[in-house]
């Protein structure tokens, strides 16, 4: 089948432009319902989630100022404090028990013409101290190297003036615990 037009050239052309209109016209049509409809899908989850994030946000911050999450706090900061001062009483109460011991085994092997007076536990520092008589500079110094071995003492001091002495010499030795 032959098909001849005869239309003349500018009407050919005025056809062609026209067609060129219709097909761009659709092709916008369609791009603008598109984004209009995805517009349409898009702002009511948008609106939503807006109003969601201000209503929690209000939320949060009546939370934060109510007096219920203020005693929560006041609690944990009294917790916090009773934990610390417990840690501490412990630390106390190894110290003494480790000074109290370290006395009692001293005085029960004490070697013979050694007088105890006093005996005596400082915290601060660890400080044990005996005093008390020595009948011989031998039983003093006896009593300065079994607390020199013992191995919970890091240092141990006797005065020279204790030491002068042959007989009857009062002493006070002072030890450091070993922490």
């Amino acid at each position: 089948m032959l098909r001849f037009n005869i239309l003349p050239p500018e009407e050919k052309e005025i056809i062609a432009i026209m067609q060129r209109t219709r097909i761009a016209a659709v092709w916008g049509a369609t791009f603008f319902l598109l984004a209009v409809f995805g517009v349409f899908l898009l702002l009511p989850p948008y609106f939503v989630l807006s109003f969601q994030k201000d209503e929690y946000l209000r939320n949060l911050s009546l939370t934060k100022e109510s007096p219920l999450i203020k005693r929560i706090s006041n609690v944990q900061q009294s917790i916090a404090l009773l934990q610390k001062s417990a840690s501490d009483l412990t630390k106390i109460s190894e110290s003494a028990n480790s000074a109290s011991s370290l006395i009692a085994e001293t005085v029960g092997r004490l070697p013979k013409g050694i007088i105890l007076h006093a005996a005596s536990f400082s915290f601060v520092g660890g400080r044990v101290s005996l005093q008390g008589v020595a009948e011989t500079r031998e039983a003093l110094i006896g009593l300065e190297t079994l607390m020199k071995d013992n191995a919970r003492i890091k240092n141990v001091s006797v005065p020279l003036s204790s030491l002068v002495s042959e007989r009857n010499a009062q002493f006070k030795i002072d030890a450091v615990l070993k922490k």
